[in-house]
């Protein structure tokens, strides 16, 4: 895994996922448990996983939208 920050800051494989886990404090161990095995099949069929995540700042006022139907 490799995770690339906004300022370029790269980290990767544990590291990644140490980082991760900051972003997503409640969210980390449902969001890996989906990445992972997904990620694993990609790469067992000679496919690379690029995955975007966009934080959301704890401060800020949100809204949350649905996009299943």
């Amino acid at each position: 895994m490799v995770l690339i920050m906004p300022d370029k800051t790269i980290y990767v494989n544990e590291e990644a996922r140490e980082k991760l886990a900051e972003f997503w404090i409640k969210a980390y161990n449902n969001n890996i448990n989906r990445l992972i095995p997904m990620m694993a099949e990609n790469l067992a069929n000679d496919i690379i996983s690029v995955t975007g995540v966009k934080t959301v700042s704890p401060n800020q006022n949100r809204r949350w939208v649905s996009l299943r139907p």
